[in-house]
């Protein structure tokens, strides 16, 4: 749905409007991204998405999550009660201290990076 409607608003911009869209704040959902390069409504005018830095966060916290299954069912414990473990308060942190990290420094990628890595 959301792929269509892009596709329309892309299209009725230059025919009823005669504007271009410049930027776009995407959930993180590639295929619309990807449907309206294919389209070129534009020619080679560049398409810029922006994702939500809450969507980013979250998709951080879903592959930890995710890892500390994978390792599980291998019968490596990495989250847990113990300390030094990753559990679930320390993928919450982790999110937010990304995001904090991100939100920050944002204009600047070189400072971002070091934030993160911090």
């Amino acid at each position: 749905m959301e792929v269509k409607a892009a596709e329309i608003l892309w299209q009725r911009s230059v025919e009823n409007c005669g504007m271009r869209y410049m930027t776009a704040l995407s959930d993180g959902d590639s295929k619309t991204y990807q449907h309206l390069l294919e389209l070129d409504v534009y020619g080679d005018s560049m398409k810029i998405f922006k994702e939500c830095l809450n969507h980013v966060a979250k998709r951080l916290g879903i592959g930890l999550r995710n890892k500390v299954k994978e390792w599980r069912s291998k019968g490596v414990t990495i989250g847990g009660r113990k300390e030094g473990s990753l559990k679930e308060s320390a993928i919450l942190k982790l999110t937010n201290f990304y995001r904090e990290a991100i939100k920050e420094y944002a204009p600047d990628v070189q400072k971002m990076k070091t934030a993160i890595f911090a």
